[in-house]
């Protein structure tokens, strides 16, 4: 029976979409255990990185793509190194598991991976978004390409796969199209047009979930090396050039390069992301203009290696070329103690020496940019009001001592409140008193309160509420409290709520320092480093989805994925003029 046109569109692209999530998925599976014993011959090897350490398919990307993840490992090694890892009791749910994974990805495309993607596929998987725009017609919005270089372990098996594909698609009623790019066979499907996508927001889904869009998906065997597939046969013909012309690649970038020789080799994936080209990819940035303004930060590169608590990433960030970092070495040997003033449960929390100079760095970072992602956008736009330059510079001379940074909901579901804890600096007294001016300003009353026998000063609105009728007619003023703050041994503390100060007037005596998960998290940061940034995923998820586009789409189609997500810690490791090293910990669970 023949597939409707529409129908048609929607399992190629799709089929392209779930090539790519079934090998991202495989990644984040070899992290769901605990790791023990190395063994010979084993897929226990893995545990110290893929012998595999560089990217071969980074010469297909171009050298401007805004993102490239790699893995440096056949998928199967990685399952193996799970079953291996897995308790007797738990190997059966661990198969089933994996079974559903893989078949939540492979769901309506009329593959199955064990009989059509196995037996052909190699050691490297490589997932890039190589262009933000292929066809730069600003009539018919931003159209990303996607392209997926596979290695091959059985060049004639991965030919027969794609020639049974194309034959399906042909029986459908596609339209094939093929070509001969410098002695490369490219076969693609031919295109009415391509639905615009002014987001990256839309563009996940649709790479991610193959759904609506109408891509032109293209495919070429290079060799008996790689297999590449992407959503626009432009994509293709320029991987092809890239890696034939050498320069054009991202293997010759000089801050990917310099980048492989200092992260450790230990590593089982590769992730290069072009910053500006990245978070305009994504609509979380835009550039003022391309001509004028550069930003300061180019690119990150991370190793990716596994480790007993799920997934580590040793980082590199690369300034731009016309600009250099100012060196600095880390000096803290243990968390801020302004983080005893966090609540266990705390979100999200961030820690470290000096919130003046990261706020000045922000500005930095932000100045190149028209739009920001949107808290820094409110933050930026509320800051640099000419009205505000008075009290600007009398917060960043009194936020120079250790700081922690929080977000805190007092019950599952509640809106979050914010936590700011400073050291009591010489300039505190008057950076406080220009807050509460500066509340008064914005027609709040500031009144001292007494909390848990601590002083409190709040800003807070009143207002009036008229109930029933004539005599029965009933007044009432209702108090609602904007902010709070308070000077606790030695510790400026500000919250956006009652609840939330209360909460942390209690903390010293279980705070987010004795919490099992945050000291499990971060015991494997080096020391010294600048502090840490620390995310308890559960807990965020909810805020985030409802806050972030790209991010809500993310969740609906790796679901599978996030649900092992328990936390995320970055520390940083202090920097060069060349060069800012870090680490980021993805901690996983089994389920």
């Amino acid at each position: 029976m023949t597939l409707s046109k529409s129908l048609r569109w929607q399992l190629s692209f799709r089929t392209f979409a779930t090539l790519l999530g079934t090998a991202a998925a495989l990644i984040a599976l070899a992290g769901l255990a605990g790791f023990w014993q190395l063994m010979a011959q084993s897929p226990l090897l893995l545990l110290r990185g893929s012998p595999h350490s560089v990217s071969q398919a980074a010469a297909f990307v171009p050298r401007q793509a805004p993102l490239m993840v790699s893995l440096l490992t056949s998928p199967e090694r990685l399952i193996a190194l799970r079953q291996v890892l897995t308790s007797p009791a738990q190997r059966r749910d661990t198969q089933a598991a994996q079974a559903q994974l893989k078949a939540s990805f492979l769901e309506q495309t009329g593959l199955d991976y064990d009989r059509d993607i196995r037996p052909w596929i190699g050691d490297e998987v490589t997932l890039a978004v190589t262009d933000r725009d292929f066809d730069r017609d600003p009539t018919n919005g931003r159209q990303p390409a996607y392209l997926a270089a596979i290695a091959l372990r059985d060049g004639d098996r991965a030919r027969e796969f794609l020639e049974l594909f194309w034959q399906r698609q042909a029986l459908a009623g596609a339209k094939l199209q093929f070509e001969v790019i410098n002695g490369v066979r490219l076969i693609y499907e031919q295109s009415d047009a391509a639905i615009s996508t002014e987001s990256a927001a839309a563009g996940v889904a649709q790479a991610l979930a193959g759904l609506r869009q109408q891509g032109q998906l293209a495919s070429a065997v290079v060799g008996d090396r790689f297999l590449l597939l992407a959503n626009h046969p432009q994509a293709v013909r320029q991987s092809i050039r890239n890696a034939q012309a050498g320069s054009l690649s991202l293997s010759q970038r000089p801050d990917y390069q310099r980048a492989l020789k200092t992260l450790p080799s230990e590593r089982i994936g590769l992730l290069y992301c072009n910053l500006p080209q990245f978070l305009d990819w994504l609509g979380l940035a835009t550039r003022a203009t391309e001509l004028t303004t550069t930003p300061q930060v180019q690119s990150l590169t991370a190793a990716v290696a596994l480790s007993p608590q799920g997934l580590r990433l040793k980082t590199a960030i690369a300034p731009a070329a016309t600009a250099q970092f100012k060196p600095h070495s880390p000096t803290l040997i243990e968390p801020v103690p302004a983080l005893r003033y966090l609540p266990q449960t705390a979100s999200f929390a961030a820690g470290g020496q000096s919130l003046a100079q990261l706020w000045q760095t922000l500005e930095t970072q932000l100045q190149p940019y028209k739009t920001a992602p949107a808290p820094l956008q409110t933050l930026r736009q509320t800051l640099t009001a000419p009205a505000n330059d008075r009290l600007l510079s009398r917060l960043k001379r009194w936020l120079t001592g250790d700081y922690a940074v929080g977000q805190w909901s007092s019950a599952a579901g509640a809106a979050p409140d914010w936590i700011l804890v400073t050291r009591h600096t010489e300039a505190a007294d008057e950076a406080l008193t220009a807050l509460d001016r500066a509340a008064e300003a914005q027609q709040l009353t500031v009144s001292p309160l007494l909390l848990q026998n601590q002083p409190v000063t709040t800003w807070s609105q009143f207002q009036t509420r008229t109930q029933g009728r004539g005599r029965d007619r009933e007044t009432t003023v209702e108090t609602q409290i904007k902010g709070l703050h308070a000077t606790v041994a030695g510790y400026d503390i500000l919250t956006t709520s009652l609840a939330a100060m209360s909460a942390v007037l209690t903390a010293p005596s279980r705070s987010l320092l004795d919490s099992p998960r945050f000291q499990q998290t971060t015991a494997v940061f080096e020391q010294p480093n600048d502090g840490y940034l620390y995310v308890d995923w559960p807990q965020l998820r909810p805020a985030l989805v409802e806050t972030a586009p790209w991010l809500t789409l993310l969740d609906t189609t790796a679901q599978p994925l996030l649900e092992t997500l328990q936390t995320i810690a970055v520390s940083s490791y202090g920097s060069s003029t060349t060069q800012q090293q870090g680490d980021i910990l993805v901690q996983l669970t089994s389920r």
